[in-house]
């Protein structure tokens, strides 16, 4: 992670998510963090990103760092979640610094493209919590950087962060790619892509490697969007086997491959229109149940 040590750090987004009901939970004793404070104090090092990514850890596996080199500036990170995450974050925490010289509207609104286009697709579970956050801090110290670099580093580290959290989620062994075409608005395609990939019988399927294209559709069909059943079609991998509400000849083989694999792609078109939405799903097997029956 770059170091973001030097004057006037700039915050460019804090994001928490609070409870809907108000209540947090019950109060953390403070005696074991202000215990432990002086100590920590005394490790703070420009060499300490590790321990960092490290420290925020909770059921990861491992940490989640990375680094780019812009023409004249340093853009780091590092994350965690794995588990109660959900589009619009969730448990996780993203951490963004940099030694670039860039105004406070510059760094908002790179983080906020960049974050609805990696952060806030990803869903793990379905679930969220309270203590989602996501900040981007400047020193400024090598100076001005070009703006239009600035914002696509940005969104690469938000990517490269968002796949790793994918790849070390609870449980997982397999990623879904999912794009929802053919909606009648974005905002639809989002809903009906949220539906899909937290349907329980959808994430059985794609950890099985089943192409079983009907949930995809009763998914889609159940998310109270609009849908033109006879101008809908389902495709893995590019690979179309369903279309107007029924199977359709394919590439088994071919089909039966890329199920398969660590990562697969699927495109939901529900025929109502020219709307869109991208989202990273996750499968559910016994690896999720182990990890989540014994927490408390």
């Amino acid at each position: 992670m770059a170091a973001a040590t030097g004057e006037a750090l700039q915050i460019a987004n804090s994001h928490v998510m609070v409870c809907s009901t108000g209540i947090i939970g019950t109060p953390l004793p403070m005696e074991p963090i202000l215990h432990s404070t002086p100590r920590l104090a005394h490790k703070l090092s420009v060499d300490g990103a590790h321990d960092a990514a490290r420290g925020i850890l909770t059921t990861d596996h491992q940490a989640k760092e990375m680094v780019i080199k812009g023409s004249n500036f340093t853009l780091g990170g590092m994350a965690k979640g794995c588990g109660m995450i959900a589009p619009n974050m969730a448990t996780m925490l993203a951490f963004l610094t940099t030694d670039a010289d860039v105004p406070r509207s510059v760094m908002q609104k790179a983080l906020k493209a960049a974050s609805d286009a990696t952060f806030n697709t990803l869903n793990v579970d379905g679930a969220t919590s309270t203590n989602d956050t996501a900040m981007l801090l400047a020193s400024g110290r090598r100076g001005k950087a070009d703006h239009d670099e600035f914002a696509n580093a940005v969104l690469a580290a938000c990517r490269e962060l968002t796949m790793m959290m994918a790849r070390d989620a609870e449980g997982m062994t397999r990623i879904a790619h999912l794009n929802v075409t053919g909606a009648r608005t974005n905002d639809e395609a989002r809903i009906a892509a949220k539906n899909i990939v937290e349907n329980n019988l959808v994430k059985c399927s794609w950890y099985g490697g089943d192409p079983y294209w009907g949930r995809l559709l009763a998914a889609a069909g159940s998310a109270s969007v609009d849908m033109k059943v006879a101008k809908s079609f389902v495709a893995y991998g590019g690979i179309r086997v369903a279309k107007g509400g029924v199977g359709i000849e394919h590439d088994g083989q071919a089909l039966a491959e890329h199920m398969m694999g660590d990562e697969v792609e699927i495109e939901v078109h529900l025929g109502a229109g020219h709307g869109h939405a991208k989202m990273i799903g996750i499968d559910l097997g016994p690896g999720y149940i182990r990890e989540n029956s014994k927490t408390s």
